[in-house]
């Protein structure tokens, strides 16, 4: 990760002949939905709701949280 001037955070990778990209996604897409999954299951659990996680056919993700 790389610091930017105004303060952002930026992912950076060697890309090493395409395989990074193949496993992260282009722009780092899917590491980045994979972090913001995990990170909202686990606040969800923190705060008392319960998560269902659904997949869809073209790789979105979809999460249903209601309260118990």
């Amino acid at each position: 990760m790389d610091k930017q001037p105004d303060g952002r955070w930026t992912l950076s990778a060697d890309l090493w002949n395409g395989h990074v990209e193949r496993e992260v996604g282009s722009k780092f897409g899917r590491l980045r939905q994979f972090y913001g999954v995990h990170r909202t299951l686990r606040e969800a659990q923190r705060i008392g709701l319960k998560a269902r996680r659904s997949v869809l056919q073209d790789g979105t993700v979809r999460l249903a949280l209601c309260r118990v």
